[in-house]
Formats: structure tokens, sequence, C-alpha cells
């Protein structure tokens, strides 16, 4: 039991010396995003985001702490003779891994949990945050030549903003049926109205339209009003990310053309809950054969295997997604690979 704790304690502070540091850069980091987008964002739409980016973060975060903790842990026990100690006093090897097995069962709940639950809402809580940064940037335009992108479909490009004013504004609004369409003046300023769609008023403006196979000019006197079609602030979007898992199966059921996607999410929500146990089992046979105790050490040696489940993650949900491998197949498929690449170093380790 003295065995035990000690080793879980080891793993345990490890874990914690690379979670922190990683969360702090992590949420610095969207925290910048927001404030070089609005850069006069007042404190609330800060410490709004702050919630948001822990949960938005949160599984990626575990699964390179767990990985980067474990390595670190076992490679300096390993680094200083400890665990060939433990061995030769009669312990089993397998001993050694009963504590980070107690462990990683105890993060795949916080996975779970994470995943499950903590994502898809952190993720609809971003888009509206984003959304109301953008609002924000409307409504105070910063000064200096300028190019947005704004909800995937509009670019919004100027010379100068002073008071609201724009100078030399151009939209360009991507069509549905391809091509786009452009509209420009001489001057602009936005127009915000509770919860209506932002609109951009072109002072004695143009407007022309391309197509594949045209381009015409649709209006040319006066001025040209360009709303921004975007979806109501606070509406759920019908994407499998947002959706609860009980939404993903009543969306799965009635609508077939888009089943892959959702059970692909579904199932790979169970699987996230277990990444851990298997990030620690190869971290901790890593760290028993790089034998370094440094803490840069252990985070260099727990980055490959980390970049490879990233990979392998990317990689089997967009195959589960388009359909071509089974649901269950594409969650479960990076934990499988992972543990397939931990088993042999595990087995060397245990026949010593």
């Amino acid at each position: 039991m003295i065995l035990f704790r000690y080793i879980l304690r080891e793993i345990a502070v490890a874990f914690v010396l690379m979670f922190v540091p990683v969360t702090f850069v992590s949420l610095v980091a969207m925290i910048f995003q927001v404030m070089k987008l609005a850069p006069s964002t007042g404190l609330g739409l800060v410490v709004e985001a702050v919630p948001i980016v822990l949960a938005y973060m949160g599984p990626w975060v575990l699964a390179l702490a767990t990985c980067a903790g474990t390595t670190l842990a076992y490679g300096r026990m390993s680094a200083e003779n400890e665990l060939d100690a433990i061995i030769t006093s009669g312990v089993h090897p397998r001993a050694l891994f009963t504590p980070a097995i107690a462990f990683g069962l105890l993060l795949c709940g916080a996975a779970y949990l994470l995943s499950a639950y903590g994502s898809p809402t952190a993720r609809y809580h971003r888009r509206v945050l984003l959304r109301k940064v953008w609002l924000h940037v409307l409504q105070a335009p910063p000064q200096g030549n300028q190019t947005f992108k704004l909800w995937g479909k509009y670019t919004l490009s100027y010379v100068n903003s002073e008071n609201g004013v724009l100078e030399r504004p151009l939209v360009v609004e991507n069509l549905s049926e391809g091509g786009y369409r452009e509209s420009f003046a001489k001057s602009g300023r936005f127009v915000l109205r509770g919860n209506e769609p932002p609109m951009i008023i072109l002072v004695n403006g143009e407007m022309w339209e391309t197509t594949p196979t045209s381009r015409r000019r649709i209006s040319g006197e006066g001025d040209i009003r360009v709303s921004f079609d975007i979806d109501n602030l606070y509406e759920r979007a019908n994407v499998a990310s947002e959706l609860s898992s009980r939404e993903l199966l009543a969306r799965a059921a009635r609508d077939p053309g888009n089943r892959a996607e959702m059970m692909s999410e579904y199932h790979a929500r169970f699987a996230r809950g277990a990444t851990p146990l298997f990030l620690i089992s190869i971290g901790a046979a890593i760290g028993i054969f790089v034998r370094r105790g440094s803490r840069l050490a252990g985070l260099g040696a727990s980055v490959p295997p980390f970049l490879l489940y990233v990979l392998l993650e990317l990689v089997f949900v967009s195959l589960g997604n388009h359909g071509r491998i089974p649901p269950p197949a594409a969650a479960w498929a990076p934990n499988a690979i992972v543990g397939a690449a931990a088993a042999p170093l595990l087995w060397k380790i245990l026949r010593r």
C-alpha cells in the first residue's frame, strides 16, 4: 500500500505540473484571440471566455497532461533507479502499473464528463461568444486598414474607420450556388438593432454579382443596404459537436442522411472517456525506457504518442462521419492503435 500511494502521488504531481501550464497557455491564447478581434472588448467578455476555454480545451489538455505527466513520473523513477530497486526487492513489475491504472480510471471519469457534457456546451457558448465579439467589432470598427472574415460567409474590408464611418468599405458575400456578390462605396456605416441581423449602409454604393457563367451589376444608384444573414445569436446549431448524447440518438433515428455523423460523435464521446487509460499505458512504458527525469524530457517524449492519437482521432472521425467505416470502429480505432503500440513495450517490461 505504501508503494501504491508513493507511485500514485508521483503520477498525480507530474500530471498537475503539466495540466496547469498547458491550461494556462490555452486560456491566454483564447483571451488573446478575443482581444485581437476587438481591442476594446470589455472585461465582461473576457471573464465569460474563461470557463468556455476551460471546458472547450479540457479534453485535449487532459489527454496531453495525462501522457506527459505519466511519462515524466515513470521517467524520473526509472532514471533514479527506483523502479529497478523495487523489482529487485521482489515486487512483481505489474505492481508498478497498478497506481497508474487507478489514476487512469479516475481521469476516464473526468474525460467522459468533459466529452459528453462540458465540450458540447462549451462549443455552443464559444460560438455565441465569438458572435458577441464580432457584433462588438461592428459596433466600434477599429481604425486603419482592416479585413475581417465574418460568419464564414462574408468578407468585410475598409481603408479606415473614424467615428463609426467606414472609408471605402467592401463587402463580399459567398453565394450558396457558387460565385459571390460584391458591394462597395466611398463610405458606409453599420446599423445594429437589438436581435436583428447587422446591416451596413453603403452611401451611393454599387453592387455586382458574379456567378460561374456571368457578371452583372445589380444596383448602382443611391444607398445600398447589405444585411448580414446570420442565425439568431443564441440559437443552437444542428451540428453533432453541440448536441447532447440523447439528441444525437434522436437525430440519427429521424435523419438517415446524417446518421453516420451523429453516431460517430455519440460513440466517440465514450471512446474519449477511455482515452486517458490508453495514454497512461503508453506514457508509462515510454517513461521507463527513456529514463529521463527532467520535465522537458518528459514532455518531449510524450509528444509523439499524443500527436499520434490526435492524428488518428482526426482521420477516423472523418472516416466515420462520411460513413466509410462503422461509427463504433471509427470512435475506438485511435485508442486501439495507441493500445497496440503500448502493448509490446509493457510486455517487455513485465518480462524483466
